[in-house]
C-alpha cells in the first residue's frame, strides 16, 4: 500500500540509500512541505508529486523484477502526476511504456550536476522532459 507521509527524513533516507543516489535530488523539509510525498509501506520505495504534477525521485531500493517501480509510477499517475524529467538512457523508454512522451531535452550542464556525480561512470547525459500523453493500461 502506498501512503502519503510527512516524515521527510525517512524519505531522504530512502534516497540516500539508493544505488542511484547521484541521479536523485534531496530537498529540505520546507521544499517537501510544498509537495505530496509518498512511500510504499512494504518496501523501501517512494516518490513525490509537486503542486504542478511533476513526479520526482521515484526510488525503489528493493531487488528489481518485482514490479514495484511500475506500481509506483501507475499510482503517481492516478494521484495526479502528469510529467517528469530524467536523464537520457534507459528511463525515457521505460516511462514511455506508461504513456509518457518526450516533450523537451536539455543538454548536460556541469553547473547543475547532481552532488557526487561520477563523470567517468555516467558521462554527461541530456535531461529529458516527458509529459503524460495517454495512460496505458496493463
Amino acid at each position: 500500500m502506498i501512503k502519503q507521509t510527512t516524515d521527510y527524513e525517512a524519505f531522504r533516507s530512502l534516497l540516500r540509500e539508493s544505488k542511484y543516489r547521484e541521479y536523485l535530488t534531496i530537498y529540505n523539509d520546507e521544499h517537501y512541505a510544498k509537495m505530496r510525498v509518498f512511500v510504499y509501506e512494504y518496501a523501501k520505495a517512494g516518490f513525490y508529486i509537486d503542486k504542478d504534477g511533476e513526479i520526482g525521485n521515484l526510488v525503489v531500493n528493493e531487488p528489481t523484477g518485482r514490479g514495484i517501480g511500475a506500481d509506483l509510477l501507475r499510482c503517481a499517475i492516478k494521484l495526479g502526476g502528469t510529467h517528469l524529467q530524467c536523464f537520457d538512457g534507459f528511463l525515457p523508454g521505460y516511462y514511455g511504456r506508461f504513456g509518457f512522451i518526450r516533450s523537451g531535452r536539455q543538454s548536460w550542464n556541469d553547473e547543475f550536476a547532481p552532488e557526487g556525480w561520477d563523470y567517468a561512470k555516467n558521462g554527461r547525459p541530456n535531461v529529458v522532459y516527458m509529459e503524460l500523453h495517454k495512460v496505458r493500461k496493463f
